[in-house]
C-alpha cells in the first residue's frame, strides 16, 4: 500500500513467458472479439523471429537445446564454428561429442553455397558438462568473397541469452575468438565475451534484457 513506484526485472530467462496485453484505444469501439470483453493477447518470445534462428529451424538443427551456438553470415564464405571443450573439439571434422552431448547439427558452405548460411552447435544434456574451460570461434575455411563479410552468433547458456557482432573480414584460414565460459561442478561459473553484443537483440515490446523497467501496475 505504500508503494510509490513498480519497476519489473525484464530477465533474459524468462524472453518465452513474455506477452502483451492488447484492447480498444477507444472505450465505445465494437468489440469483434468471439468472447464477452475487448481483451486478447500474444506471446513474443523476442528470439521465435530472428533471422539466424529461422535458417537453423529451416535447415533442421535443434533450436531448444540449453545450450546453442549458432552462427549466421551474409555471403558464400566457408565459415566454420568451432566448440573447444576440456575433452573434445567439436567442428566440421568431428560432429559430435558423446560425452558432453556436443554436436554441430548444421553445416554449411562446404559444398552447396548459399548467401543465406547458418551453423549450429548444441549441447543437448547439461549433466554431461565437463569440468573446465570451453572456448567458442569462427574460423574461414575459404574466402570466397570480399563483400557482405562480416558474422552474428546468438549464444544461448541455459539462463542467458545474446548475439555477439563481427563486422570483419576472415582471410582463408584465419579465426575470431568469440567467448569462452567455465564449468566448475556442472555449473557455468564465468562467461567472456571476446565480441560487441547487440543490444537489441532479445528487445520485445521495449524491453530491454536484465535491466528494471518502469512499470504501472500489477496483475494477478
Amino acid at each position: 500500500p505504500g508503494a510509490t513506484k513498480i519497476e519489473i526485472l525484464s530477465n533474459s530467462s524468462l524472453m518465452s513467458n513474455r506477452m502483451a496485453l492488447i484492447t480498444a484505444k477507444h472505450e465505445n469501439a465494437k468489440n469483434f472479439m468471439k468472447w464477452n470483453n475487448p481483451f486478447s493477447w500474444t506471446y513474443a518470445t523476442g528470439n521465435a523471429d530472428s533471422d539466424i534462428e529461422t535458417r537453423v529451424r529451416r535447415a533442421g538443427g535443434k533450436i531448444d537445446a540449453p545450450i546453442r551456438f549458432s552462427l549466421g553470415w551474409h555471403n558464400t564464405d566457408d565459415l566454420d564454428i568451432h566448440l573447444v571443450t576440456p575433452v573434445s573439439h567439436v567442428s566440421y571434422s568431428r560432429k559430435r561429442c558423446l560425452r558432453t552431448s556436443a554436436e554441430l547439427d548444421v553445416d554449411m558452405n562446404a559444398g552447396t553455397l548459399t548467401t543465406t548460411p547458418v551453423e549450429n552447435i548444441v549441447i543437448k544434456n547439461t549433466d554431461m558438462l565437463v569440468d573446465g574451460h570451453y572456448k567458442v570461434y569462427v574460423h574461414n575455411y575459404t574466402l570466397r568473397n570480399r563483400s557482405n563479410y562480416g558474422f552474428s552468433l546468438e549464444v544461448h547458456l541455459l539462463n542467458e541469452s545474446f548475439k555477439l557482432t563481427s563486422s570483419d573480414m576472415l582471410n582463408s584460414q584465419s579465426k575470431k575468438d568469440c567467448l569462452s565460459f567455465h564449468v566448475k561442478d556442472g555449473k557455468i561459473t564465468s562467461v567472456n565475451v571476446h565480441l560487441p553484443k547487440d543490444k537489441e537483440f532479445g528487445k520485445v515490446l521495449g524491453l530491454e534484457n536484465d535491466m528494471f523497467q518502469k512499470g504501472n501496475i500489477i496483475t494477478t
